[in-house]
């Protein structure tokens, strides 16, 4: 009911609306395949200063992040 709410509200008022895949385990009980969500930055206009924090992001959840999402199922 509240995902109900949350989608009216959000069409009403013009907003996007992103429910994450979240519960993990939940959603495997019955019978869901998990596949890691991803989002685009474009940072290729940016000064090289603001690019590199891109890019240490970019590292760390590359590197970090999605091994660990594999690893624990998530």
């Amino acid at each position: 009911m509240l995902s109900a709410v949350l989608i009216r509200t959000a069409g009403s008022s013009g907003h996007l609306l992103h429910e994450s895949s979240g519960a993990a385990q939940f959603k495997r009980n019955r019978g869901a395949v998990s596949d890691i969500e991803y989002s685009a930055v474009y940072d290729a206009h940016l000064p090289w200063h603001r690019r590199a924090g891109w890019s240490f992001l970019h590292l760390v959840l590359n590197r970090i992040g999605i091994p660990l999402l594999r690893k624990y199922k998530l």
